[in-house]
């Protein structure tokens, strides 16, 4: 599926977050090898990282998508 959606929009850099972080020891070496195995046909390399926060991944940006929302309402 990774592949698919980085050929159709063009992705370079996939970041893994939230609770599929905390399975990153798990996900790397397959990851790694599923990319080796099947490069994408752009020829573009694609990355793979785990977020910074992990877990928390996903409330932070829940929470800044939030800002950004809220702030382009009461902007207007």
């Amino acid at each position: 599926m990774m592949l698919i959606t980085a050929g159709l929009v063009d992705l370079t850099t996939f970041v893994i977050g939230g609770g599929a972080s905390r399975a990153w020891d798990l996900l790397e070496p397959s990851i790694g090898a599923v990319l080796a195995a099947e490069p994408p046909v752009s020829g573009q390399p694609i990355r793979v990282v785990r977020a910074r926060p992990g877990s928390r991944a996903v409330a932070i940006g829940a929470a800044s998508r939030a800002r950004t929302e809220l702030g382009a309402v009461t902007r207007v």
